[in-house]
């Protein structure tokens, strides 16, 4: 497959308030960052920030984020190693984190790429260029509460949101349960606040969902469902999906990183 050589630029999108690196796990200040003033002021377009897997479309490819981590000994050490065939980098290294982050054409061949193939097959029609996030019940202990796969466009829902303050955001937060917010200024500007900053958790109880179990149901299960075409996007609520949706995906316990308490993996 012949990969496009020139893709999007992805800046990264500063948090709207400051975090105390000195202290341990990196604790939100209320501190406004100086380049993010604007939201304060008012200004600017709140839109739901999803918590999935960040991609990119460009004609017939999807590209996958993926970051290039850094040689952790010998004698490269601290150089970043070698970018996978296709990868193109979609912004300069993270000085504070260390984070290389990049495009990557998706090989729908590739096992570990499955989820990505399985939503990309799903589609109704093509998607039109630009970065979206994937969704739904495999990923992220799926917090979203889906019960398919599906691509949301970033910056395409707006929020009904005018909490502009740190205590009225972090209020929205707590009543809306969304991974968080960014703002989109007309010329090109965004800012970004998300409800793990503010040490909120999900609300989402696997138990009442999952047959009273506290981890997911079985991922291999879940695609094998999937693939028997049992994808629509109802929102994964106990009182809408139907009562036997999980009965025959209960967990394997064969993967612990399945466990779906609070405490969700970061990507």
């Amino acid at each position: 497959m012949k990969y496009i050589k020139e893709v999007l630029i992805i800046k990264k999108i500063p948090s709207l308030y400051k975090r105390d690196f000195k202290k341990k796990k990196n604790p939100l200040t209320t501190i406004v960052d100086d380049a993010c003033n604007w939201v304060i002021e008012g200004e600017g377009v709140p839109t739901r920030k999803r918590d999935g897997w960040s991609c990119y479309v460009k004609g017939d490819i999807l590209y996958k984020r993926y970051d290039r981590k850094k040689i952790k000994k010998g004698p490269h050490k601290g150089e970043y190693k070698e970018a996978p065939e296709g990868w193109v980098k979609c912004q300069d290294p993270d000085i504070e984190s260390g984070h290389f982050p990049g495009w990557l054409p998706v090989d729908f061949s590739l096992n570990d790429n499955k989820y990505y193939a399985m939503a990309w097959n799903f589609l109704d029609k093509p998607l039109d260029e630009g970065t979206y996030e994937l969704c739904g019940i495999v990923i992220n202990n799926n917090n979203e509460r889906l019960n398919s796969l599906t691509f949301f466009k970033h910056g395409s829902e707006i929020l009904e949101c005018n909490a502009r303050s740190y205590d009225s955001i972090k209020k929205y937060l707590i009543d809306n349960d969304i991974e968080g917010i960014v703002w989109h200024h007309s010329d090109g500007r965004m800012s970004k606040i998300k409800k793990f900053d503010f040490g909120i958790q999900w609300e989402i109880d696997w138990k009442q969902i999952n047959n009273n179990t506290s981890v997911m149901p079985d991922k291999n299960k879940i695609q094998a469902k999937l693939e028997s075409g049992a994808n629509n996007e109802n929102n994964l609520d106990p009182n809408i999906v139907p009562n036997d949706f999980f009965d025959d995906c209960g967990p394997s316990g064969e993967d612990d990183s399945l466990s779906c308490g609070v405490d969700r993996k970061k990507h």
